[in-house]
This record gives C-alpha cells, sequence and structure tokens, in this order.
C-alpha cells in the first residue's frame, strides 16, 4: 500500500468517524446469557419465536469463534512509524475478522448439516422424531446423558428453563469446546446405528414396537460400542417384556429370577396351540414381525421398517400391523370335505390353525384382501408382481421375507388331509428357532 494510498483512506475514515459520531448513537446493553432468550424474544417482538436448538447453535457459533482482543499501546517517533503501526493493525484487524467469520461459517455449516440429517423424513421415521425437533434425539439425548432438564416446549418460560440448564453445564467457556465435541461425537454414533445394517435393523424394530417413554434407554443402549450379539440379546429381551434395567443385567450375567420367569413365558406362550386372538396377541405381533427383520438381517439387507402411501406419506408396518393364517381358518370344518380341512384331524395330530405354525405377520390391508383365500392363491397374489388385488390397490406386505417363505410352498393343496401335518412341521421348526434364539436348547 502507497503513501497516498494510506493517507486516503486515513482521510475517509477520518470522516466517516466524525459523521458517525455526530449523527449516530450506539447503545450498548449487557445481557447475560440466562436472560438472552427474553431479550431476543421482546426485541424480535415475538414474530420469529426461536428454537431452543437455535439458541444453542447460537451460543456456540459465538463463544467457539471468539478471539481475545490484546491491545497493546505503541509509541510512535514521527509519521512514517505511525503510519506503519496503522497499516499493520489494519491488516491485523482483517485477518482476524476473516478467522472469526471463516470458523463460525464452517461451524454453522457443521451444524446445519447435522439439522438437515434429522430432517430427512426417513430418518424421522426411523428415530421417530417430530419435525418441530430440529436436532432429533441430538441435544435431547445429550442432555439426559448428563442428567439436566431438557424440554423443547413451545412455551418461552420451559423454553428458558431448559436452555439455561444447557447454558450453565455446557456453555461456559472452561466447557464450551468439550461439549460441542462431544456433541460432535454423538450425533456421528446416532449416523453410525443408521447406517449399519446390523444396529438399523434391531434398533429400528425396538423404536417400533416400544413405547415413546421408552425409546430414549434403547437408543442409549446401543449407542455404546457393544457387540452385535449383545444387541441381539438385547433386542430379544425386551421384545419378552423385560425392562431395560432387566435386560442390560441379563445380558451382563446378572440373575434376575423375574426376568427368566418373563422370558420363559414368552416362549412357553408360543409353544401352546392357541396364540391367535388371546390377551397376548401383542406378542405374537411382536415375534412375527421380528422374523421379519430376522429374516432381512440374515441376508445382510435392512429391513423395510414402512412404505409410502398413496400420498408420499410415511406409514410404518407396525401401525398396520395384524396376525394371517397361512391355511384360512374359515376353511375348517368339523369333518373337512369341500375345500375343508377336518377338525378331527387337526385334533388327531394335536395342531391347531391358531398354532404359531400357521400364522404370519402381515399389513392390515393384505390381510383384509387374502380373506379366505387357499394357500396357493394367496402365494399367486403375493408373488405376482404384475397382478393387483380385487380393489385394485397394491399389495403392501411383499418386502416380509419371512411371511414371504411361509406362503411360498406348494405342498399346501396337494392334499387336504396333509394340511394338519404341514402345519405340525411348521410349527415344531419355529419353535426350534425361537428357543435357540432364547437359549432354551433342551
Amino acid at each position: 500500500m502507497s503513501k497516498n494510498s494510506l493517507y486516503l483512506m486515513i482521510s475517509k475514515l477520518t470522516r466517516f468517524y466524525r459523521t458517525s459520531s455526530n449523527k449516530v448513537f450506539i447503545f450498548q446493553i449487557e445481557v447475560s446469557v440466562q436472560e438472552a432468550p427474553n431479550v431476543f424474544s421482546m426485541m424480535n417482538g415475538n414474530k420469529a419465536d426461536m428454537k431452543i436448538e437455535e439458541l444453542i447453535k447460537a451460543q456456540y457459533l459465538s463463544g467457539l469463534t471468539r478471539i481475545e482482543d490484546t491491545k497493546s499501546v505503541q509509541e510512535t517517533e514521527n509519521v512514517k512509524s505511525t503510519l506503519r503501526i496503522l497499516e499493520a493493525q489494519i491488516a491485523d484487524a482483517t485477518a482476524r475478522e476473516w478467522k472469526i467469520n471463516a470458523s463460525r461459517s464452517r461451524l454453522a455449516r457443521e451444524w446445519d448439516k447435522w439439522v438437515y440429517w434429522w430432517m430427512r423424513p426417513e430418518v424421522r421415521s426411523f428415530y421417530h422424531t417430530s419435525s418441530n425437533d430440529m436436532t432429533g434425539w441430538l441435544i435431547p439425548l445429550f442432555c439426559k446423558m448428563d442428567g439436566i432438564m431438557y424440554d423443547s416446549s413451545p412455551k418461552v418460560e420451559i423454553r428458558n428453563q431448559s436452555f439455561n440448564a444447557f447454558s450453565e453445564q455446557f456453555l461456559t467457556s472452561s466447557v464450551l469446546n468439550t461439549s460441542y465435541e462431544s456433541i460432535r461425537r454423538l450425533q456421528k454414533r446416532m449416523e453410525d446405528l443408521y447406517e449399519n445394517t446390523t444396529t438399523y435393523n434391531l434398533l429400528g424394530f425396538l423404536l417400533d414396537i416400544l413405547t415413546a417413554s421408552e425409546r430414549a434407554d434403547v437408543i442409549k443402549y446401543f449407542l455404546d460400542k457393544r457387540s452385535n450379539e449383545d444387541y441381539l440379546k438385547y433386542a430379544l429381551f425386551r421384545m419378552a417384556t423385560l425392562t431395560h434395567n432387566q435386560a442390560k443385567e441379563r445380558i451382563e450375567g446378572k440373575t434376575d429370577d423375574d426376568a427368566y420367569k418373563s422370558i420363559s413365558n414368552f416362549v412357553k406362550f408360543f409353544e401352546e396351540e392357541e396364540i391367535y386372538d388371546v390377551p397376548n396377541q401383542e406378542w405374537s405381533n411382536r415375534y412375527l414381525f421380528f422374523c421379519n427383520v430376522m429374516a432381512a438381517e440374515e441376508r445382510n439387507a435392512k429391513f423395510e421398517f414402512w412404505y409410502h402411501d398413496e400420498n408420499g406419506k410415511l406409514i410404518h408396518y407396525w401401525t398396520k400391523k395384524s396376525i394371517e393364517h397361512i391355511w384360512p381358518k374359515s376353511k375348517v370344518s368339523p369333518n373337512g370335505g369341500n375345500g375343508n380341512v377336518s377338525r378331527i384331524l387337526l385334533n388327531e395330530s394335536e395342531v391347531s390353525e391358531h398354532m404359531l405354525g400357521n400364522l404370519v405377520f402381515l399389513h392390515t390391508l393384505d390381510n383384509t384382501r387374502f380373506k379366505d383365500k387357499t394357500p396357493t392363491v394367496k402365494r399367486q397374489r403375493y408373488f405376482d408382481l404384475r397382478s393387483q388385488d380385487e380393489d385394485g390397490k397394491r399389495f403392501y406386505s411383499r418386502g416380509m421375507l419371512h411371511t414371504m417363505a411361509a406362503f411360498g410352498g406348494e405342498e399346501w393343496e396337494k392334499d387336504i388331509d396333509m394340511v394338519p401335518q404341514i402345519i405340525k412341521k411348521r410349527h415344531t421348526n419355529e419353535i426350534k428357532i425361537l428357543r435357540n434364539r432364547y437359549g432354551f436348547t433342551e
């Protein structure tokens, strides 16, 4: 920079300063972190209410990119040295501003990338989060792990309490960097759970079948890097009605008579001849749904937990669950004949059309369309991708591999008198698989 250019710049800055100092008044108001949400809402006229995730993001961007201004007084001997010092100061200020903006932009892009990931419809569907939760489970779980209050309620006073608690714990200068790095690692782990086939299948299954209040503990368990064997055991135990703590303790080798009794009762339930239309049919839904998830897992494929309806909305199969008979219950009569199976033959074989060997998981609309159709007709509809059902609508359950395999056999109607034996054979095989899964090998 030439001396003439520098003099010209100083002259312009001087004129700007004189004009500004005469025409512009600046009021600086010191606001505490705790009062920041209230002040913003007041000055904003409640027109654009910031969500708690936005407040947290703003604090991180501000705190992590703040550079301490170390001022020094330098004595000058003449105009030449003064100009040299001023030039250095302008260059330093420009560099500092560039560094702050670059750092802030980088952090903002990273945070926005997280928000974009959580706002993807399939991610929201998998983790069961709302579009109102900009960071999904990220901030709530981060807070829960440290035992602090978090509530994203739209009510200002509740949101402020959560933000203040978060600020006191994670936004002070001494922990700002470490807390942000912890959030970054947590986000990466949540993405890993979604991308990995095994954790996707097992975690997705549990998030579907368990209640909303249980999901946080389930995700926390999966966040710890464990073996696939432990993940599978945990899913099996939670499916069999064990609590989070009971499942963890059993995997760790601790004995619990109540937990063992729950598992034993769950397994014995399926060994019975009548498990359809009973008080514990929820267990049948859980296990037969799980069989389809595991059929995908055994092929190293991600299970399809949802589908797009006619309006493009993601619908969970679990919300449309039903149990379907392979051999229809309507085609069982006291003495057989006319395409019916004899109740006498079923009783002689000690089997029932309502036992595990004759049941599969199916979308409720597909169940309705099957009605009293024989396995042969069901198989044709199940596998013929070109055909439509009688009502002209699609068949929803073609991704259910365990269900598909059940309808795949052609032996059902070769000899109707053999149906009891076919059910018994399938039942024996299904029970063997079930018992092996829970470690009952005797």
